[in-house]
């Protein structure tokens, strides 16, 4: 115990290099580049009513033989009959259009009256947002400091100092000295490891 005493400071300075010496880990020289790829889904319908720029009229000479009037009247009524179911009736198309390996656009048209009534558009998206992260080299890091300790018998019983040091590893050491209400000197050592929570 008198040889501890004596040779508190050595012992110290002893510990510290040891723990500096043993703490090396591997240096990561330069910052670590992560990157997250989080894949997107987006789907909507858009509906839309196209306007009529231009009218292209046929000539009467022009028009093919089914859409020229037949000389007999019941025949011209089945004709007309005809033509007025074919003029009314509402044809509906629809198409898609394949955008590489994201999705594809759907394309809806509605035409009557010779007219194009309605169109919607629908797509189905899958792109991927790609998140970057910079994780900056770790270091060792000291840090110094003091504390008390105390019971119930006396509020402070121990006046310390020490040292602790945070490896590249996050583990954590320490050293302290101090002197107890006695006037004695007291010392110790403490090492920790991290506790990984899980998210």
């Amino acid at each position: 115990m008198k040889f501890v005493k004596d040779n508190f400071l050595s012992l110290i300075i002893l510990f510290l290099v040891f723990i500096l010496f043993f703490s090396k880990g591997k240096e990561t020289t330069v910052p670590k580049v992560l990157k997250d790829t989080v894949w997107v889904y987006k789907d909507s319908i858009i509906y839309s009513k196209p306007q009529v720029i231009k009218t292209i009229s046929i000539l009467y000479k022009d028009r093919p033989k089914e859409y020229l009037p037949d000389t007999n009247y019941a025949s011209l009524v089945l004709q007309y009959n005809k033509l007025v179911d074919k003029f009314l009736d509402s044809n509906i198309y629809q198409d898609s259009i394949k955008i590489d390996s994201i999705g594809h656009v759907y394309v809806k048209d509605t035409v009557s009256n010779n007219l194009l009534k309605g169109r919607s558009y629908s797509y189905s998206l899958k792109y991927p947002i790609i998140n970057t992260y910079t994780t900056l080299p770790s270091k060792n890091q000291l840090y110094y400091g003091g504390g008390v300790n105390g019971n119930p018998l006396e509020i402070i019983n121990n006046l310390h100092l020490g040292v602790i040091l945070k490896t590249k590893k996050d583990r954590i050491v320490g050293i302290n000295a101090g002197l107890n209400s006695q006037g004695r000197i007291t010392y110790g050592v403490s090492s920790y490891w991290k506790i990984k929570l899980k998210k």
